[in-house]
């Protein structure tokens, strides 16, 4: 046993138990030495384990150690082209760059999943200044937002998809000017913002097909089921999205709780 403890101390490899004399031992002495036995194995996968996570927390530390330098790179790149487009007067891509870094740093530092209605119309305007630029006179965009709901609690990122998907299947389908009207207000038991376009419109059930699997959700499933559920989610079932269509446009109408004091 002596010698074991010696060799342990000095090699610090795990004593195996097949070909051991003591191994059909069931005596005192041989107890002790099993249990040295196991002691020294498990001493050993302990060691291999702690190694490992070492190795994991270095690999994790790395990898957000990437996760901050790109964005910072990619920040620094839309103001090195800000700065130029400026310095060249053109204005298009000035607003362009400037408007998609302040998305970026919104969507990759902002954590946060509830903002204020001010901060997430902020961020859906960015959005549509950059469209406005790529589309012309093709877009118009027309904001009737009553102030005294600017304070009001809403998921983050909610505006600006239910606009990216009024621009993808409205104005990317129309050869007239597409008409999107972002209107906000108070109701009698809460508040509604609504997104509306003069597009070719959509299922006014759009959202119960989705939940029932009569529509796959893919692109504008996707979306529309996401912000609903993230707003149940947050306040109650008694909140979420609402769709009317017509034919000659779409309404979605985003219904939140009133102002929390």
């Amino acid at each position: 046993m002596l010698r074991k403890f010696d060799h342990f101390a000095i090699s610090g490899e795990p004593v195996s138990s097949d070909g051991t004399p003591y191994q059909h031992r069931y005596d005192e002495i041989g107890d002790l030495h099993r249990g040295f036995d196991w002691m020294t194995r498990e001493w050993n996968r302990l060691n291999q384990e702690k190694e490992e996570q070492h190795n994991l927390l270095q690999e994790k530390q790395i990898q957000q150690l990437r996760a901050q330098i790109q964005p910072h790179f990619l920040y620094n790149t839309l103001e090195s082209i800000y700065c130029l487009a400026r310095g060249a007067e053109d204005q298009r891509i000035a607003v362009m760059t400037s408007a998609l870094g302040k998305l970026l740093r919104a969507s990759l530092n902002d954590k946060r999943d509830i903002v204020t209605v001010r901060e997430d119309l902020q961020l859906a305007n960015k959005y549509l200044s950059i469209q406005q630029i790529r589309y012309g006179e093709r877009l118009r965009i027309e904001n009737d937002i009553d102030e005294e709901i600017l304070p009001c609690a809403i998921p983050a990122m909610t505006i600006q998809p239910l606009v990216e998907n009024a621009i993808h299947h409205a104005a990317e389908k129309m050869l007239e000017p597409c008409v999107i009207k972002i209107t906000g207000r108070k109701t009698a038991d809460g508040v509604e913002i609504i997104v509306q376009d003069n597009g070719p419109g959509m299922e006014d059930d759009i959202l119960e097909k989705l939940e029932s699997g009569a529509v796959q959700p893919e692109g504008l499933g996707i979306g529309l089921r996401n912000i609903h559920k993230r707003i149940q989610h947050a306040f109650s079932e008694e909140y979420g999205l609402r769709i009317k269509s017509d034919g000659n446009g779409a309404q979605v109408m985003v219904h939140l709780p009133p102002l929390r004091q």
